[in-house]
């Protein structure tokens, strides 16, 4: 059972939040909104930066600020670039990304965080955690993308289920957008990316059937033959405040991670 909520626009959403979540510096400099940069244990060891405001709304979504446009402050993407590059050998993590809400929202500042960072450094990996669907729809961002397919920036697209009705439950965004997902794959390989290494795909398979996890990677082998052995299965974790919201639409994983790790 899910909720009976009027499905939302994340196009539309995502243009509002970039209102709320940039701003200009007294040096014409293009400023995002960070909730904060810290050490964690994904990719095996990882420092993040933590971006506020996300054009999806995902029950199973662990990242509680990300649309507290109170909280936060602004950066430019050298002060980003050079904390994560700073933070990284610091806590002598190989891996750095960015997460929490959606990167790709104000993506000017994003190109120009990738920039610096893979100027800074050529040994430190960048991961940028992205639900795709703002490449999906864009006609010629993906393509300025492209020009870091051979350097030390990976793309990791988070599809949200493996269908659109699972996507639209899960999200409380419109079904039709789930090829916009989709098609952010597509445009990133043509860009260069590399499925496994440069590109990375994970599905969130909590709350699909094996079957129909096994009919999209099908779809996906079309895109590229690679795909089906490097996509990644992701099994939501029920952190109180996710059970909090599943629990409010009555919605039950068909797998899931408790906080202790211990997988059911």
């Amino acid at each position: 059972m899910g909720s009976s909520k009027k499905s939302s626009d994340p196009l539309a959403t995502a243009r509002l939040i970039e209102e709320k979540v940039t701003s200009r510096s007294l040096y014409g400099e293009l400023l995002r909104k960070y909730y904060g940069f810290s050490h964690g244990s994904w990719y095996g060891g990882s420092f993040a930066g933590y971006v506020i405001g996300c054009n999806l709304d995902c029950v199973f979504c662990w990242a509680w600020f990300k649309n507290r446009f109170d909280l936060g402050f602004y950066l430019t993407p050298e002060e980003v670039a050079r904390k994560l590059v700073l933070g990284s050998v610091e806590t002598k993590a190989r891996v750095t990304r960015i997460s929490g809400g959606e990167p790709t929202i104000c993506i000017d500042h994003l190109l120009e965080v990738m920039k610096d960072f893979s100027r800074r450094s050529n040994k430190i990996l960048l991961v940028i955690e992205t639900n795709g669907i703002l490449l999906g729809c864009s006609d010629d961002r993906v393509g300025e993308l492209g020009e870091f397919s051979e350097k030390n920036i990976s793309i990791r697209v988070s599809l949200k289920g493996a269908n659109p009705d699972t996507f639209s439950l899960l999200t409380g965004a419109s079904k039709e957008y789930y090829s916009c997902q989709l098609s952010s794959i597509e445009k990133l390989v043509k860009a260069g990316f590399i499925p496994g290494r440069t590109l990375l795909i994970a599905v969130m398979s909590s709350f699909n059937k094996p079957r129909e996890i096994a009919e999209l990677i099908y779809g996906l082998s079309k895109i590229d033959e690679e795909i089906p052995k490097t996509v990644e299965l992701e099994i939501v974790r029920l952190y109180k405040n996710v059970k909090k919201k599943l629990d409010s639409i009555n919605l039950r994983p068909i797998t899931y991670i408790e906080p202790d790790s211990t997988r059911k």
